[in-house]
């Protein structure tokens, strides 16, 4: 497993686009978290049944992958305070992609991803030091700002 940091090169709309997947994805990590922290569990199947509907109906835009994706990262924090306290995050915080949600082509420097407004492409510069990941298969990444 290896980290490549790389800058997305957004314009302003994207960029909005961006924070508000940010905080859709904060309210649902929040209602997941809440719940699993009032019904003392971090299972991810127990979460999931018990939020799963309620988030897609509060939480408009968000796709069902960052809705899972949300509830699975407030479990694993609830499993880290041991449910002592109710975790929390920052409005503007990363958001883990996985799958189909992002796409990036390393290669030539291209990113889509999902976002509460649709999908967005961007560019961003590829250093000459990852030349010797270009044929790794994106697994998972993280959003941060």
């Amino acid at each position: 497993m290896r980290t490549l940091r790389v800058k997305l090169l957004v314009d302003e709309e994207q960029r909005k686009a961006l924070f508000a997947t940010m905080e859709a994805y904060t309210e649902a990590y929040d209602i997941t978290a809440s719940w699993g922290f009032q019904n003392h569990t971090f299972s991810r199947r127990d979460v999931h049944r018990g939020t799963y509907r309620t988030v897609r109906d509060t939480v408009k835009g968000l796709s069902a992958s960052l809705v899972e994706t949300a509830a699975f990262d407030a479990c694993a924090n609830l499993r880290m305070t041991k449910l002592k306290s109710q975790p929390r995050r920052k409005q503007h915080g990363a958001i883990r992609y996985a799958g189909h949600t992002m796409r990036i082509i390393l290669r030539y420097g291209f990113v889509s991803m999902s976002t509460v407004y649709g999908r967005i492409t961007s560019q961003f510069p590829f250093p000459k030091c990852y030349e010797k990941y270009l044929d790794w298969t994106i697994k998972s990444s993280l959003l941060m700002y």
